[in-house]
């Protein structure tokens, strides 16, 4: 229980930490010190990116869904080749069932995640181009 209260600890931390961030990536942020030059050129100067925090969040968790995928098929197959290889064995029969059970539910997470992800994306109107300023 204790643990649970640390991890929601941690959300709400996140949270209200979330909109700091955002706010903080600016386009017009002035100049380095000492140099006249603009942040976001000695940015792209030094081969950072100029994707705002937002093109690389969408980007990330995209990266995480499609793993998640990918993993929840291979774990469906791997419970499709435990079924076969049950024999008859109904311990094994029903952990394999209870694998497919949950290896179809991460696939439908994953699918129902991209497509949240990327429908409010395009209702946001941002765009996951790179960015120039």
């Amino acid at each position: 229980m204790k643990s649970m209260k640390q991890i929601g600890y941690g959300v709400l931390v996140a949270t209200l930490a979330a909109p700091v961030s955002v706010f903080a990536q600016t386009n017009g942020f002035g100049t380095v010190p000492g140099t006249g030059s603009s942040y976001s050129s000695v940015a792209s100067s030094s081969g950072m990116t100029q994707n705002s925090i937002g093109q690389i969040l969408t980007t990330v968790m995209n990266w995480v869904l499609g793993i998640l995928g990918i993993g929840a098929i291979i774990s469906f197959v791997i419970a499709g080749i435990l079924y076969l290889t049950a024999a008859g064995d109904e311990g094994k029969t029903e952990k394999a069932k209870t694998m497919m059970t949950y290896a179809i539910i991460a696939v439908v997470v994953a699918l129902v995640g991209y497509v949240v992800i990327n429908t409010v994306v395009g209702l946001l109107g941002a765009n996951t181009a790179t960015t120039s300023y």
